[in-house]
């Protein structure tokens, strides 16, 4: 595989979590849109349905109709939604020509109070009541009953004055920008985290010290419950490009160690911290191949992969990768002085 193909590979994985927000955008605009699609399909935006009070308190039309619907507005049923001190929304009743049914209405923004039992035609939405809503309706619909003033009325259901349903035009245009997006965020998630390709040593850059090395490190790290004796847990946790720690151990074995830290604000105030160690431990007896290369991503950085096999026996890469190559050289040459074998096809370890 060439070069320019690993470089898009890794630069295309580093923008996960960008994938996962257009991927969550995207799947939210096709729940919309599906949610939408029945209501554009049995709706004519152009020609709303002529339905009666009577109609609509007896339950006979269902939720998310486009209708018209003519009565006597009553405002001494009148109810209000709240947030934070300011009203959000506003109800009145809608009564018909006998006054026997009732239809509660959601005023449209544009609030217009008519007169009491002034004649109106309305249109707008039928759709559900919030369960607060129903339960203050059918207190007053008890009240009036106790003084026998008997209506009928569905408490579950009101019109929203005003509104309208979707078009076929709108709701193909959120299920096909959601599927794009959707599309788009799959390509960046299937692409690995870490994308490594072997190359020989490059030249260490004139006046660049091998100290301050901004060691990075890619892959499956298992969490120490002991930094002294090294003792390690059961818990692993996959890092992408994690600031690490690179310790050499005796009997030729390698630490390379995570302090992850982990803060909690709320509102830019730090309320808790978590901290927590994590490490791989590379020896003779679980090294596959060590080979020096590049970690391709934006910006390439000189890098080393180490293959190994975990405690269950299952082949893992670890990617440690530089600021510069001087401290690649310096970390190959440590990796030598330890007895192992740094090239691509040939044993790791002596």
């Amino acid at each position: 595989m060439n070069e320019s193909t690993l470089r898009w590979k890794g630069r295309l994985g580093r923008l996960k979590s960008l994938a996962l927000v257009l991927g969550l955008v995207g799947l939210v605009l096709l729940i919309a849109g599906a949610a939408l699609f029945s209501a554009a399909q049995r709706n004519d935006p152009a020609r709303p349905a002529e339905v009666t009070v009577g109609q609509l308190a007896r339950g006979e039309v269902p939720r998310e109709r486009y209708v018209s619907v003519s009565g006597w507005t009553d405002y001494d049923l009148w109810y209000s939604e709240t947030e934070n001190g300011s009203t959000t929304a506003r109800y009145f009743v809608l009564i018909d020509d006998e006054f026997m049914n009732l239809l509660l209405v959601k005023a449209r923004g544009d609030l217009v109070v008519r007169a009491d039992y002034e004649p109106a035609t309305l249109t707008g939405m039928t759709r559900g009541a919030p369960t607060a809503l129903q339960d203050m309706v059918r207190s007053d619909l008890e009240q009036l009953q106790a003084e026998g003033v008997e209506v009928g009325m569905k408490v579950d259901l009101y019109l929203a004055e005003g509104q309208t349903p979707p078009t076929k035009t709108t709701v193909l245009a959120l299920l096909v920008l959601g599927g794009v997006l959707l599309v788009l965020a799959a390509v960046p998630l299937a692409m690995p985290a870490a994308v490594f390709g072997p190359a020989p040593l490059a030249p260490a850059a004139a006046g660049v010290a091998a100290g301050e090395p901004g060691t990075r490190v890619s892959g499956a790290f298992v969490k120490l419950d002991s930094m002294d004796p090294l003792q390690f847990g059961r818990r692993t946790q996959r890092f992408p490009n994690a600031v690490g720690n690179l310790i050499p151990l005796k009997s030729r074995r390698l630490l390379v160690y995570i302090h992850h830290i982990v803060t909690t604000r709320t509102y830019g105030i730090k309320v808790s911290e978590s901290q927590t160690h994590w490490g791989i431990l590379i020896g003779p007896d679980n090294v596959v191949a060590i080979e020096p290369g590049k970690l391709y991503a934006w910006k390439d950085r000189p890098a080393v992969s180490l293959r190994y096999r975990d405690d269950k026996g299952r082949e893992q890469e670890l990617i440690v990768s530089f600021d510069h190559a001087a401290a690649q050289a310096d970390f190959v040459a440590t990796l030598r002085q330890q007895g192992f074998t740094v090239g691509s096809g040939m044993p790791a370890s002596l």
